[in-house]
């Protein structure tokens, strides 16, 4: 069986999209156990972060899912792969709802990222109207503050919130970025790119599990210090 071919860009963006995101959420968890002074929906510092993590992936998605089936449409391994997404997002629902019940994902990133898979397909064939439909959907709410209705509980105050619109665009404009083959740029070495390329490639195993280490020893720290 042939290996899966890997393109460093896609890796990379998903990787650095990693980084931040445990970042992000070691910031998060010693904020709510009161070890920094933080506001992580108002301070910029903080709030312009799970945005660019949120790009980075759904752009990666975008470029992923033609990479897949632009030639044709792979039902196999797309039901497969789909059905492994929404049941682990639907696994950080129910864990979540005992966990921050106040809180809880109801529509977070894996979510998304189901819903973008799905209507991404078609689009797929369509780069150039993928392009200005992502465009027009993300530039009413980034410069006017349009949002998009949407099912919401407004009681919930969700750790992760992704609706489908605007963020769809996003994987709309990964969708056109594949056809002008931005997967095959290369990046230049430099020091960690490795490391980078290597969560890259393990980016959904770590996007499920790194808050089941980080959430205990910030827990055990503060259960120790107070």
């Amino acid at each position: 069986m042939m290996a899966k071919q890997r393109y460093e860009m896609l890796d990379y963006l998903k990787g650095i999209a990693v980084i931040m995101m445990v970042f992000f959420h070691i910031g998060f968890d010693l904020s709510l156990f009161k070890f920094i002074d933080a506001n992580m929906s108002k301070d910029l510092f903080w709030y312009i972060q799970p945005k660019i993590i949120i790009t980075l992936f759904l752009i990666s998605v975008g470029m992923s899912l033609c990479l897949v089936h632009v030639k044709q449409i792979q039902w196999y391994k797309f039901t497969k792969r789909f059905a492994k997404i929404l049941a682990l997002a639907l696994l950080i629902t129910v864990v979540t709802y005992f966990v921050f019940p106040k809180r809880f994902v109801y529509f977070g990133m894996l979510h998304q990222i189901a819903f973008s898979s799905l209507c991404g397909l078609l689009f797929i064939r369509r780069p150039k109207l993928a392009v200005i439909l992502g465009i027009a959907l993300i530039v009413p709410s980034l410069f006017f503050g349009f949002r998009y209705p949407f099912f919401r509980m407004p009681h919930i105050r969700a750790v992760d919130y992704v609706p489908p619109l605007p963020w769809f665009g996003l994987t709309l404009i990964g969708i056109y970025l594949y056809s002008i083959k931005a997967y095959t740029l290369n990046i230049p070495k430099h020091f960690g790119k490795n490391g980078i390329l290597f969560l890259g490639r393990h980016s959904l195993l770590i996007y499920m599990t790194h808050q089941g280490v980080i959430f205990p020893i910030v827990y055990g720290f503060h259960l120790l210090l107070h």
